[in-house]
């Protein structure tokens, strides 16, 4: 059965131009995300293009300076603002992405990374829970985040696509210690 990944909010695309309530939304999850909008209240001036395009360069998405479904995701509050979110599987998001990409760069294969948490990635995540001491729930928290080296709360979003270099990390949980 395909996956297929749709916005949970019913927000639609914004681009520069643009105005009203929605654009001020997006300055406010923008602000709150740690990006300075600018500009006037509820006008998609070049300002919050180029903050747009900062907070999709360091969330791994196209640099477009268009806000759609997957921007929108990213900059949802209600699951973090894009920080170290809970994934599981049948998420479909930008974090899950990052998610595939960390655990390629550890060699699990979670299959295509397409931000969408199927079954070949909960089989990844499962495989590195279990390598790791942790509790394999195919669920990924804080503990599985800290194990894939991803501890520092800003250390979530990816620059220009890419994975960041992970530096191993030590994690200890139940007097147990957990190389990374």
């Amino acid at each position: 059965m395909p996956w297929s990944c749709a916005s949970s909010e019913s927000l639609s695309s914004l681009k520069q131009g643009a105005c009203g309530p929605e654009v001020e939304h997006l300055q406010r999850q923008l602000a709150a995300a740690g990006f300075e909008p600018g500009g006037e209240a509820g006008v998609f001036c070049p300002k919050l293009k180029a903050a747009v395009m900062a907070f999709q360069r360091t969330r791994g998405l196209e640099v477009d300076g268009i806000v759609g479904p997957r921007t929108w995701a990213a900059l949802d509050s209600r699951r973090g603002s894009g920080l170290r979110p809970i994934l599981k599987r049948g998420v479909c998001e930008p974090a899950v992405v990052v998610l595939q990409k960390v655990l390629a760069t550890h060699g699990f294969d979670p299959g295509f990374k397409d931000g969408l948490f199927g079954p070949k990635t909960e089989r990844a995540v499962l495989a590195f829970q279990r390598a790791k001491g942790l509790e394999a729930d195919g669920v990924v928290g804080p503990k599985t985040w800290n194990a894939l080296g991803m501890t520092a709360p800003r250390s979530f979003p990816v620059a220009s696509g890419a994975v960041q270099s992970i530096l191993p990390a030590v994690q200890a949980e139940g007097g147990r210690s957990y190389s990374v």
